[in-house]
């Protein structure tokens, strides 16, 4: 039999040790040690399975080191020369497994006790072993117990605050079984709405239509959307099977509201098309200004020709009424387009108000009642004072228009703060608001979509060019505002214009200075595209004695500065926008050949559309359409200007 199991035998006696190892022999494998110290140094470089513990040893006493195999957890058998019973209880109490008498040692006997010995300590690491592995399952399992309750607790108070989040927000969710009957329902939307319970049908909650067939969809497993209103709401719903073992055992749905979305789609479709419109009425009204400018300016030399006796006299002083009527015509369209000149100031719109109050009322007449809300604090915007003027006038003569029969106009200014509401396009921050009031007979939801649409009007034919409220549109535009309309039909319409409020101080309007002597000898340099302005340009500086030279194109007018030397030209009077360039940048060329040339421009447009073409606010702009006083004069005053900077 192979020796397995390796015996230590601590004894300082040979012959004891002589004879146990002829007792073990040849079952077990014999270690020898004559002193305590040389058998813990032999634990501690050999494997040893068992130990046999003489209790007296030269340098220890066995029942001390006894301690130390213990805890080494090797079995031990003490051995003694005589019988103690005294000291096998120690021993035993110690943790020797049993006490052995040298002088009764037998063969079977010893290995019986050797044997036990290994079985027990074997059954005892076992035991021990299995107790330690009990002793982690337990820590592990009370560890995944912790992490499962922790768990849990993160996942209750997540599903409290999803359900907090979820029932402040403007949605709706629900879900319901085959029979499309409501299983669940969650959301601010269904307090608000009060919603049916759950049992109820979901044509109760969405009604019939579109939305049940989104439903019977996902029950065919297939996913679903529909728009529906609740509570004057918009939402947008999704709906996708709910499956259960891989069947379809309902529906589940969402719906969000975009309320705001769809006001603010409306409102960029409007924009959209009130500026193609803005775009369409400026080419029309650029173009009509120069047939405007060319048949007043020359309107104006056959009268200057012409003694007040004569018949024509009276004939042409017709034409030019009619082409003034037909320049205010013109002013509207390029407001309507945000392309009116424009002198904006830090403007009281009380103080505005109150100035225009008298002339409001005689435009109302004695059948209408007008009353008038001012602050007493002002109320600033930075606008230009006559276009405000222009939009109460116009809004308050709409509001009169309204009531046939005579009634109230109402006229209030107050402050009001913006946020992100849906339905004001505006950036939010502090707005002066000009409410303009009337209890007439409104205006009907197909109309109202249109009111400000150039030349769109529902007044009889002759009693309105409609152009009224589309101009104030324009202004408020351009003074980075808006219109809000406010009807019912039969009981009346509110329109609120909202403006930027300024922080500045109101300024008084500069009265212009007496005009500058209109003659000169000075060489100017005309660039004009379109040949009757170009004509009428020449004819008004020559008949002043000016020396004119005309170009049609940017080309022309550069080779024109080429051939002639250093500061020839005096001045550059030029359009804008001429078909092969514009207007600043050919100026901004020619004035390296003549750097001392001043530059008037011409043009029918006005503040974004002049700053987009490069023209500045310091620059000089003489806009069409003019007079032939109005050139001479500010020509005149360019060339001073000039004359004033040698």
């Amino acid at each position: 039999m192979e020796a397995t199991h390796r015996v230590l035998v601590v004894d300082d006696s040979e012959v004891d040790r002589e004879n146990i190892r002829r007792l073990l022999a040849p079952d077990y494998s014999v270690l020898e040690a004559a002193s305590g110290s040389e058998g813990l140094g032999l634990c501690e470089k050999e494997r040893v399975d068992c130990v046999l513990l003489d209790h007296r040893l030269p340098d220890v006493e066995g029942i001390e080191m006894l301690h130390d195999l213990v805890e080494r957890e090797l079995p031990v058998l003490m051995l003694t020369g005589q019988g103690n019973e005294a000291l096998a209880v120690e021993a035993m109490k110690r943790g020797a497994l049993d006490y052995l008498v040298k002088g009764q040692l037998q063969k079977a006997g010893l290995r019986r006790s050797v044997k036990n010995a290994l079985e027990t300590s074997g059954m005892r690491q076992q035991i021990a072993r299995q107790e330690a592995e009990l002793r982690q399952y337990v820590k592990e399992l009370d560890e995944q117990r912790e992490s499962l309750q922790r768990s849990n607790q993160r996942l209750m108070e997540s599903e409290a605050r999803l359900r907090v989040v979820f029932e402040q927000l403007p949605a709706l969710a629900w879900t319901a079984d085959r029979e499309l009957v409501l299983t669940s329902l969650a959301g601010e939307v269904a307090r608000r709405t009060e919603a049916p319970p759950w049992g109820s049908r979901v044509e109760r909650l969405f009604g019939g239509g579109a939305p049940t067939d989104a439903h019977m969809q996902a029950l065919d497993g297939n996913s679903a959307h529909f728009e529906v209103t609740l509570a004057d709401r918009v939402y947008d719903a999704h709906v996708e099977p709910l499956m259960t073992d891989g069947d379809v055992s309902g529906v589940i749905g969402v719906a969000l509201d975009v309320s705001r979305a769809r006001v603010l789609e409306q409102q960029l479709r409007h924009s959209q098309k009130m500026d193609s419109l803005g775009q369409l009425a400026g080419g029309i009204a650029h173009d009509l200004n120069n047939v405007l400018t060319v048949i007043s300016s020359f309107a104006q030399f056959v009268k200057d020709g012409l003694h007040p006796q004569e018949q024509a006299y009276g004939d042409i002083n017709e034409v030019l009424r009619a082409a003034s009527s037909a320049e205010n015509l013109v002013r509207q369209l390029l407001t309507f387009s945000r392309q009116r000149p424009s002198q904006p100031r830090v403007v009281d719109v009380g103080e505005l108000t109150t100035n225009v109050t008298p002339m409001l009322r005689r435009l109302l007449g004695e059948t209408f009642k007008l009353e008038v809300s001012i602050p007493d604090a002002p109320h600033t915007v930075y606008a230009d004072a006559g276009s405000l003027e222009q939009v109460l006038v116009n809004l308050v003569v709409n509001a009169r228009d309204a009531m046939p029969e005579g009634g109230t106009v109402t006229v209030e200014i107050l402050r009001e703060m913006v946020g992100n509401e849906p339905c004001l396009d505006l950036e939010p921050g502090a707005y002066v608001v000009l409410a303009v009031k009337d209890n007439g007979v409104g205006i009907g939801p197909d109309v109202v979509e249109r009111i400000f649409e150039p030349f769109f009007t529902t007044k009889d034919q002759g009693k309105g060019t409609g152009l009224g409220l589309s101009t104030c549109y324009g202004i408020v535009q351009q003074a980075r505002g808006m219109i809000l309309v406010e009807t019912e039909v039969g009981a009346g319409t509110v329109f609120r214009t909202y403006l930027p409020e300024s922080s500045g101080v109101p300024e008084t309007e500069r009265r212009p200075s007496a005009p500058p002597a209109a003659a000169g000898s000075e060489t100017v340099l005309v660039l004009e595209d379109d040949p009757q302005v170009r004509s009428l340009i020449a004819r008004v500086l020559t008949s002043h004695g000016y020396q004119v030279v005309e170009t049609e194109s940017a080309k022309s007018a550069q080779l024109a500065a080429e051939r002639t030397s250093k500061d020839h030209f005096a001045l550059m009077v030029a359009d804008v926008a001429v078909p092969d360039g514009v207007g600043s940048e050919v100026a901004r060329d020619l004035k390296k050949l003549h750097p001392r040339m001043e530059v008037l421009f011409v043009s029918g447009h006005g503040g974004g559309a002049l700053r987009a073409r490069g023209v500045s606010e310091e620059d000089t702009v003489l806009h069409k359409p003019f007079t032939a006083g109005e050139l001479a004069k500010i020509v005149r005053k360019c060339l001073d200007r000039r004359s004033r900077d040698v």
